[in-house]
């Protein structure tokens, strides 16, 4: 029997206007419109879900010249969840000027978003957390992050793994020095540190933070040390990791950079390496009159790679190495970093990129590789996603006069080279003017594009669908679960389990987002539960691939005479199962095969400190004793050898194979031979 879900690609005719498509256009011509709004909507960011839900959020220029934040959700194939016009996340009064906020997907599926208004007569900083469904799960006002008089603004986000998310934001002091704060935000919406850390020294203003995971569950801060004239500081480039509870990990500040003037509007940008470290990456005049890229390397130990000038990404001299992007191979923990490269006049520029390695080796050559060759058009906003072991750029390619600007991607792969037949990729070749470019994370295949837009007259947000193969438009899945029910009839099944398998019968990838572990409790007894155990989502299934597990059934108090029921949860990114379990409860209870249990005694049971199992052996047999804990994880192995006739004595201490004392409970102990099995409940006090 077969459970089978099919998500088709529906056929879409192409108009060369602006039109709500239920689905990803298949045309770089059209794009999905995602705002409709009569003013200005500008400033998105993208984020992705490993379920294949996609939020896009904007700020929306409205009443009194308020900027408001709303977002807007897309499933896996592009369908438009919400109202046109999206959730308005709020209306409370705002400058009429924008300052940045940050956008990211939560692990149990929803988002959150964090940004600064002026609901309190001041400017103070707010995060909110949005399910799926539009729910405001933080409180319809969100969680006031800051409140004073400073300046509070630009705030930067890290999901955890519980739901929560980590905030870094900084505090411009008005005639004082400013401060970078950082709190973490549990899952249900409540500040998990009693104070805020306050990151910040005497005679300097600390600004401009990244904030990215460590790999443990904490998280790697880097941040600006500033002090100088404001349109020309001195800056230092420091970080610190700090664990869940808010403890710094190391002793000092990392230093990664000092040594030069790093212009007012560059901001530095972190990567997590995969590693537990972090790259960091910006552009400075280092010689006199020559601006170029440049990298830096943290460990989780606090060991910097290179050199505190930061190591250069390009070493040609003739031309200049501007505002990049970057995303890391988390596998070899290698940092790509793409930029626009421009003459010394500044008036051509091309799309250069490069590998760095962390024993400071250009992979790509020392003067990197040319994506863009350097002319009269544009390459701006560039962003980068990791894919396999390489990535995609996307950018906009603008003319001087900024009014016919296209979004192109380009894939390529550890070499440099440009992995698609067509590349660049045209994601929209609109002439109309672009701007704010993000792009979230490739899963189950793609990836969603989302830019500022003027085609309507208006500025609007677009997005777009790409392929891993880099084409447009919604792909087609098809997952098949076997079987859709699963049986607990029979001793071999009891014993050994039930597998199912999940295969990607279609002809894209996808993700198994999740699967249910174990059955829900009754009593003190976990019904079943699922093995290998999964610990890490998502899990990817190319075409023709699929993931086998086993449901084992745990003994327990079962209901005479009936046949229990259970239902097994999985979540791809092509749609939700529910497998049934049916079990013989008397079967399972009473005896579970041959083997004459009048012959086994167990005693004393329940027991603290010893619990004696003695056995009638009526033949010579290969015999196995084994205890298992409440999760039927084998814990003890008590005999596994050929035993002859007679009597069996056993003992076990509550200790497990390593002599560790396990905790109070329900164990079980299973015995097999070849004249059958049986499995009996031990209780142990303490």
């Amino acid at each position: 029997m077969k459970t089978k879900v099919l998500l088709t690609a529906s056929l879409m005719m192409v108009m060369l206007s602006a039109t709500t498509f239920s689905q990803w256009s298949t045309s770089p011509l059209v794009n999905n419109q995602v705002t409709f709004m009569p003013g200005d909507q500008t400033q998105c960011y993208v984020a992705t879900h490993p379920n294949g839900n996609t939020f896009i959020s904007w700020f929306s220029a409205e009443a009194g010249g308020n900027y408001y934040p709303r977002i807007q959700l897309y499933d896996i194939e592009g369908n438009q969840q919400w109202a046109n016009d999206g959730l308005l996340v709020s209306n409370h009064p705002s400058m009429t000027w924008i300052t940045d906020y940050d956008m990211t997907v939560s692990s149990d599926g929803g988002c959150i978003i964090a940004f600064q208004d002026t609901r309190t007569g001041s400017n103070d900083a707010f995060i909110y957390k949005i399910s799926a469904s539009g729910e405001f799960l933080w409180g319809d006002d969100g969680i006031q992050l800051s409140n004073d008089t400073d300046f509070d603004a630009d705030p930067k986000l890290l999901a955890t793994d519980d739901g929560g998310a980590y905030v870094a934001w900084p505090k411009a002091v008005d005639n004082g020095d400013s401060k970078v704060i950082v709190q973490r935000i549990t899952a249900s919406g409540q500040k998990a540190w009693s104070n805020d850390l306050v990151l910040g020294e005497t005679g300097f203003d600390f600004a401009w933070p990244q904030i990215v995971s460590d790999g443990s569950g904490g998280a790697i801060v880097t941040l600006y040390k500033e002090w100088g004239p404001y349109w020309a500081p001195n800056r230092n480039i420091l970080a610190q990791r700090f664990d869940e509870d808010g403890n710094a990990l190391w002793p000092t500040y990392a230093l990664l950079f000092t040594g030069g003037i790093i212009q007012s509007y560059v901001h530095q940008q972190a990567v997590a390496d995969g590693a537990g470290g972090a790259w960091v990456c910006w552009f400075y005049e280092q010689t006199s009159g020559h601006l170029s890229t440049f990298v830096q390397h943290v460990d989780e130990n606090a060991v910097v790679a290179f050199p505190l000038g930061g190591f250069e990404a390009t070493t040609n001299m003739a031309t200049l190495s501007l505002e990049p992007a970057m995303c890391a191979n988390e596998s070899t923990h290698d940092v790509y970093l793409m930029w626009r490269e421009t003459n010394i006049a500044q008036s051509q520029y091309g799309l250069f990129g490069q590998r760095i390695d962390l024993a400071g080796s250009r992979l790509w050559g020392n003067n990197g590789k040319q994506f863009v060759p350097v002319g009269s058009q544009n390459p701006i906003l560039i962003n980068l996603s990791p894919l396999g072991s390489g990535g995609v750029v996307s950018y906009i390619y603008d003319a001087a006069s900024g009014t016919n600007g296209a979004v192109r991607s380009i894939r390529f792969d550890d070499a440099g080279t440009q992995v698609w037949t067509t590349s660049p990729v045209d994601v929209s070749s609109v002439a109309s003017p672009k701007g704010k470019l993000d792009a979230g994370n490739f899963l189950s295949g793609q990836m969603i594009v989302a830019w500022a837009d003027g085609r309507t007259g208006n500025s609007d947000v677009f997005a777009q669908n790409v392929t891993e193969e880099g084409t447009l438009g919604p792909l087609s899945f098809e997952v098949t679960v076997t079987p859709d029910t699963l049986f607990f009839l029979t001793p071999e099944s009891i014993t050994d389990g039930v597998p199912f398998t999940i295969e990607n019968t279609g002809g894209n990838p996808l993700d198994i987002t999740y699967i249910q572990p174990y059955g829900a409790p009754v009593g003190n007894f976990t019904l079943w539960y699922i093995s290998p155990e999964i610990t890490n989502y998502p899990v990817p299934l190319n075409p023709g691939e699929e993931l086998t597990e086993t449901v084992y059934w745990i003994i327990t108090d079962g209901y005479p005479g009936s046949t229990v029921f259970d239902t097994l949860e999985i979540q791809t990114t092509a749609g939700d199962f529910n497998l049934i379990i049916a079990v013989d409860s008397v079967h399972i209870w009473m005896g579970q095969e041959e083997m004459n249990t009048e012959e086994i005694r167990i005693f004393p049971n329940p027991f603290s400190q010893q619990v004696n199992v003695s056995m009638d052996i009526g033949s010579p047999t290969q015999c196995q004793v084994v205890i298992y804990n409440p999760q039927m994880k084998a814990v003890k192995t008590l005999l596994d050898r050929d035993i002859t006739a007679g009597s069996i004595q056993l003992t076990w201490d509550g200790t497990d194979d390593a002599g560790t004392i396990q905790p109070p409970g329900i164990y079980y102990i299973r015995i097999q031979s070849n004249n059958g099995s049986t499995i009996s409940k031990i209780i142990k006090l303490r």
